[in-house]
């Protein structure tokens, strides 16, 4: 735990760190399928690719290969125009250098 944290609070703040991220993955998954759905030509291209990663499937899966160029492009593309995240919020804690 952290300096001053309770075990309660620390379990308090994974659980809504646990949350916040999986659904800023939904939400980003659900925009790139709604963005698949209208651009019928990257989904081809995306499928297209995705048909030949057959092979590395089990390398894939396990975390030790690359992902796909084109889904790389695709996802980061869905993040750009839809971001699940739309502001940061800073505190100026010292002033100068």
């Amino acid at each position: 735990a952290t300096a001053g944290m309770t075990g309660a609070a620390a379990a308090a703040a994974a659980a809504a760190w646990a949350y916040a991220g999986h659904e800023t993955v939904g939400a980003m998954l659900a925009w790139t399928v709604l963005e698949l759905g209208e651009h019928p030509e990257v989904l081809a291209k995306l499928r297209a690719e995705l048909d030949g990663v057959g092979e590395k499937e089990e390398e894939a899966m396990a975390g030790k290969a690359a992902p796909p160029p084109y889904l790389e492009c695709v996802m980061k593309e869905s993040l750009r125009l839809h971001p699940p995240i739309t502001f940061f919020s800073r505190a100026l804690t010292r002033v100068g250098r």
